[in-house]
């Protein structure tokens, strides 16, 4: 399963048509950001603070690289010279240039090799290219009037793959790709070129991708249609049609990046509104995964996934998207992804109580439900597995048996073992539980805990909250029923419990404490109004005390992530630089 994280703006953008690139850095955590023609920054993404910037008075024309082999960082100036330097260095424009006989195109980095790419479509690796920059005399592959538009990239089993997908100068369409592979020796491969011309529709996207321990293209055209392109086919037509991309706008330019061998990112324009839309699409399954909107779109945007996150030109800042990739499971994606059938509140709501009757099912009912109460549910649900049910068909069918007959243990046993609930069904569980009787409860053991205050018994209600609050859940559909099944009375015990988990450390974790705050905003969500008008005092005493609460988990949270990058350096043995000023600045706060 995928999902993202909060995206935040890593820096100001001069024009995102001119950001060169982003690249990894020496310092795992810090990127090399190529912000125009003339200056490069080098930041921490931990806390986004810019650590290092050049400017020079030359032009760079390739994005700023960390050659892992030399120890230096790299850059072309003027498609003519490169230019290397050490950390030390802050001057760039009085450094060594070294002249090459041939136009540079790009630098490029794969799996800690530099490349260089020439305007001719030669490729070489970075250290031969300085040792003979005055005598390369590759021919190129590209013909009059082409161009490289873009170059891609991959790994596999210790080979480098890149391509070039090549232009002509009388139109801005690709129409081929020339495709290279290197091995751990260096010696170079050159694949047949791949025609990516079609009559009817236009190539939006395309990138590498890796599908059963081969290097193939993915080729995504204006029709929506994902295909799947073989190196060694060199045919005219697209290949295998491998699926409908449908969350993105396909008239426009899409980015497409693969992530792993599962996932791949698109970003393009959001098909049902204006706007942006960056989605992670599950290559095994062939859906959506998870999907973060944005109010502004840049047609044509690079993606860069950088330990684990995904950076992006939005509007006039650079974003950083961070994402989590976890093992496949089909479960996790059933049941999540229907449609809501929920109407939400109206202000006029005509309301006609019908009662319907079956008396032909009357008498079985009636015969079979004591058999049904007494049924453990180990045996009902080894039942429906074994004939194929999903969880959330099972979850569906047992659930009003349980909460009818109020069987306490088998419901817990349900919510302990099922993670694919749909979303109406977890808010129903959620509402009986918040509202059931304390007696139901009383032939439980233990009934009261001493890890809960006397608020908050019998204890095993609780157990059974904290257990559906660890419930992964999606909140674009759980918004809706939260929104119409939960009173404010259930709100309000809702929002004292998870204060008291926020505040106790034998229940806390760092993971749990982001879902339980992600659960607040979704109530917030859910009854803004509600909340905003209550006069209630014992309302906005827990609102204040919650408010509370959360601002200091999260000044906490914010103090532990600017010690990352501090503790990194120690486990590595570096040294941490001191601050050579004579003198501090302290924010004082008083209280008048």
């Amino acid at each position: 399963m995928a999902k993202f994280g909060s995206y935040f703006g890593l820096c100001p953008l001069i024009d995102h048509r001119s950001l060169l690139g982003v690249t990894t850095d020496s310092d795992n955590g810090n990127v090399l950001v190529t912000l125009g023609k003339n200056i490069a920054v080098q930041y921490r993404l931990a806390d986004q603070k810019q650590i290092f910037s050049w400017t020079t008075k030359e032009k760079f024309t390739s994005p700023v690289i960390f050659d892992v082999e030399m120890k230096k960082y790299v850059a072309v100036f003027n498609q003519m010279y490169i230019k290397s330097w050490g950390p030390e260095h802050i001057n760039i424009d009085k450094l060594k240039k070294l002249k090459f006989n041939m136009n540079i195109d790009s630098l490029i980095v794969v799996e800690n090799t530099s490349f260089v790419i020439f305007s001719n479509g030669a490729v070489t690796r970075l250290d031969k290219a300085l040792s003979n920059h005055k005598r390369i005399d590759d021919p190129g592959f590209l013909e009059d009037k082409e161009f490289i538009l873009d170059v891609k990239s991959s790994f596999l089993n210790g080979k480098k793959y890149i391509g070039l997908l090549i232009g002509n100068s009388t139109s801005n369409k690709t129409f081929n790709l020339i495709a290279f592979a290197f091995d751990t020796q260096g010696n170079r491969r050159v694949f047949p070129k791949v025609n990516l011309k079609n009559k009817y529709e236009n190539l939006i996207g395309s990138s590498f991708h890796v599908f059963d321990d081969q290097i193939e293209l993915l080729t995504l055209w204006s029709d929506g249609k994902l295909y799947v392109k073989s190196l060694e086919n060199n045919s005219n037509d697209r290949n295998e049609m491998y699926a409908v991309i449908e969350s993105v706008s396909c008239k426009d330019k899409v980015s497409l990046v693969s992530l792993d061998k599962d996932y791949i990112a698109l970003y393009g324009g959001n098909r049902n509104q204006e706007g942006a839309l960056l989605v992670i699409y599950n290559m095994q399954f062939k859906v959506t995964q998870c999907q973060q909107p944005f109010k502004l779109l840049t047609v044509g945007a690079k993606l860069w996934p950088v330990l684990k996150n995904i950076i992006l030109p939005v509007g006039q800042n650079l974003a950083v998207v961070p994402y989590h990739l976890e093992k496949e499971q089909l479960c996790a994606l059933v049941g999540s992804h229907k449609v809501n059938q929920i109407t939400e509140n109206k202000d006029v709501l005509i309301v006609q109580h019908l009662e319907e009757a079956n008396w032909s099912n009357i008498r079985k009912k009636e015969r079979n439900a004591d058999v049904k109460q007494k049924v453990e549910f180990e045996v009902i649900a080894e039942e429906y597995l074994n004939q194929g049910y999903p969880e959330s068909a099972i979850f569906q069918e047992v659930l009003p048996q349980y909460i009818e007959t109020n069987n306490i243990i088998s419901l817990e046993k349900m919510i302990y073992i099922f993670d694919d609930i749909p979303e109406k069904y977890f808010v129903e569980v959620l509402q009986y539980f918040l509202e059931a009787p304390d007696e139901i409860f009383e032939n439980i053991e233990p009934l009261c805990s001493d890890l809960y205050p006397d608020c908050l018994q019998p204890c095993k209600r609780y157990e059974i909250l904290t257990m559906i609050l660890r419930k992964p859940i999606n909140d674009i559909f759980i918004l809706p029923y939260l929104r119409v099944k939960l009173n404010l009375d259930n709100i309000l015990k809702l929002l004292e419990f998870i204060s008291f988990l926020l505040t106790d450390d034998r229940f806390i974790d760092i993971d749990f404490m982001f879902k339980l705050i992600e659960w607040i905003n979704l109530i917030f969500d859910a009854h803004y109004q509600s909340l905003l008008l209550s006069r209630d005092e014992n309302i906005v005493k827990m609102l204040l005390s919650l408010s509370e609460v959360v601002s200091n988990e999260l000044s906490h949270q914010e103090d532990l992530q600017k010690l990352v990058s501090i503790a990194d350096q120690v486990s590595r043995k570096k040294k941490i630089k001191t601050i050579d000023k004579e003198y501090i600045v302290e924010k004082i706060e008083l209280n008048v």
